[in-house]
């Protein structure tokens, strides 16, 4: 009986947990730039602009459905009902520069429409009761070098029915329009859902989705192209590298990890490794149109399709704050939406509950005032409890308040899909309104069964919420501090000390056969552990050490002999123990 430790470079340590974005195109597609691919028609709805919004006197740059555009004089965001006209949910409305003063605002193309312009419309409308503007509509086929007048708009649309304008350019040479308010007084006009239908023929095949991207789990575990017509496999290489490490090639003629279904790529068992970068390249033979036969242009670059994968996700973790400094407070982090008080480092001697610093505090007022908070300490990876069978969870945490008053709310949530921005965030309460704290100066230590509160089927990230209220003459807001944050999970069939501290995740890869075991083992540093096998009576057949190292390995075992059915494999270490069952053929 030996056992080998089998290094791999990228391994993906978790396969519950997989997002695949695609998208389903219908129209003629061309890429313009790397990084930007443009679908015809052609639409700016500005329903999902980036950025959402945008003040009159901004400058920034606007992307919409992957055009670039830029719109002095423009105001984007929640529309006003009854004074804005606007399909669906949101419109442009253009006024002066610096709102009421200044010139005439505009919205203009900064990028090509690569196929020119057979058809273009759009809708208008006056801002309220007020009237006798117009809009101007200029082209341009020299990348805005100089402009050419289309055609010259008198606004008849109200904000209960637009106007609806359609023009002719029946240009085939890459364009770019620019929109205009005609008058230099400050009424506002609405602009909506301006369309743009090709004139030219496309030659090339378009990538226009593309997935992972940002920030992603470690788990994700496929990788995918989405194009705009179904597509057959070609000639060349996928490339998947780690930046600063090596790479992993799929030759698309051989791999059977590459699959195509209509227009979306497939790459299949895709291994990632927590905290790393990665990018991807693609060849331009590589995928080609199975009834056109047009090949994309290929990515060659390091920057065009990137991704990042976040830490090891937390299972069983303690939290003490003994490490806590403003930007790492241990495995939190802090968002604060609202006011200009948030959480801490504290450092103040509780003597009285005999709890020493440093822990984590916020506090929403002073002696003599109370100001509007809304605050949030999040875990800075998931919790992911998906791949564990679960019996019960628990949540332990110590607080205490400082003060008095009656302006502060205190919660418990989760989200599935938090990415770094607490704002944009979907927030589920695992308790929206925690019970009061009767003495003020003590930590009081609290257990919560959230067994059916949270979710367990998915990563989650945990957070506590602060919310305090504004009241300039009165102290009503106390300070909030928490310490000793710890999660248990308690796995059915099982009654070990769990890991802490996110330590360790530990599975079993396949059906065990020919007496062969392959476990695969994800530590945050090195350590020694024991391996143990137990059939389903509890009667150990198999023990040996592990010197495991810090990352990603598999462990293999061999010559163990198992009959058919049910074991369970544990690991014992300095951190704890870890059980997890397999099946033996």
């Amino acid at each position: 009986m030996r056992i080998n430790f089998k290094n791999q470079h990228i391994l993906n340590f978790m396969r519950n947990f997989i997002k695949v974005l695609s998208a389903a195109v219908i129209g003629t597609l061309c890429a313009t730039t790397a990084d930007a691919q443009i679908v015809y028609p052609y639409v700016m709805d500005f329903e999902n602009t980036n950025p959402a919004t945008k003040a009159y006197a901004s400058t920034d740059t606007i992307v919409g459905n992957n055009l670039k555009w830029v719109m002095p004089g423009t105001y984007l965001g929640t529309p006003v009902s009854g004074s804005d006209f606007y399909n669906d949910a949101k419109s442009a409305r253009v006024r002066l520069t610096n709102n009421s003063t200044g010139t005439q605002g505009y919205l203009e193309m900064v990028e090509d429409l690569p196929l020119g312009a057979d058809t273009l419309s759009f809708y208008v409308a006056m801002y309220g009761s007020e009237t006798g503007d117009s809009v101007l509509v200029q082209y341009s086929t020299n990348q805005g070098a100089t402009w050419t007048n289309l055609s010259q708009i008198a606004i008849t649309g109200t904000h209960s029915a637009g106007q609806k304008v359609t023009l002719i350019p029946n240009i085939s040479s890459p364009i770019r329009f620019k929109f205009s308010k005609v008058k230099s007084t400050n009424v506002r006009i609405n602009l909506d859902d301006i369309r743009v239908t090709p004139a030219a023929q496309a030659t090339n095949l378009v990538l226009t989705n593309f997935s992972p991207t940002g920030m992603v789990h470690p788990s994700t575990d496929v990788i995918t192209m989405t194009f705009n017509e179904d597509v057959a496999l070609g000639t060349g290489n996928i490339t998947l590298f780690e930046a600063g490490a090596g790479s992993v090639q799929y030759d698309v003629t051989t791999s059977q990890d590459v699959s195509v279904v209509n227009n979306v790529v497939t790459i299949s068992n895709v291994a990632l490794q927590p905290n790393k970068s990665y990018y991807v390249r693609y060849d331009s033979a590589a995928i080609v149109g199975d009834v056109s036969g047009l090949k994309a242009p290929g990515i060659y670059d390091n920057t065009t399709w990137t991704f990042s994968t976040t830490a090891l996700a937390l299972q069983n973790f303690e939290e003490n704050f003994d490490n806590c400094n403003a930007s790492a407070m241990g495995i939190f982090v802090a968002e604060s939406l609202a006011g200009t008080q948030t959480w801490f480092c504290d450092t103040y001697n509780d003597t009285t509950s005999n709890f020493n610093p440093p822990y984590v505090t916020i506090n929403g007022g002073t002696g003599s005032a109370s100001f509007e908070n809304e605050d949030y300490l999040i875990t800075s990876i998931p919790v992911d409890l998906s791949g564990m069978d679960v019996e019960k969870v628990n949540l332990y945490y110590a607080e205490k308040r400082r003060f008095g008053g009656n302006g502060v709310t205190r919660g418990i949530y989760y989200s599935a899909d938090y990415a770094g921005n607490a704002a944009t965030a979907t927030w589920t309460a695992i308790e929206s309104n925690l019970e009061a704290i009767a003495t003020t100066g003590t930590f009081i230590r609290r257990t919560k069964d959230i067994t059916s509160k949270i979710d367990v089927t998915k990563p989650v990230y945990l957070a506590f919420k602060y919310e305090s209220i504004e009241d300039a003459d009165t102290s009503v807001n106390w300070s909030w501090s928490l310490d000793d944050i710890e999660m248990e999970v308690i796995e059915k069939g099982t009654a070990i000390n769990p890991l802490k501290a996110n330590s360790i995740y530990m599975d079993v890869l396949g059906i065990a056969r020919g007496g062969e075991v392959n476990v695969r083992v994800a530590s945050v540093e090195d350590m020694t552990a024991q391996l143990t096998i137990y059939d389903i009576s509890g009667r150990k057949v198999y023990t040996q050490p592990a010197a495991l190292k810090t990352g990603t390995q598999i462990v293999t075992i061999h010559n163990v002999n198992l009959n058919a059915g049910m074991y369970v494999i544990k690991l014992d270490s300095s951190k704890g123990s870890k059980v997890v069952k397999f099946i033996a053929e």
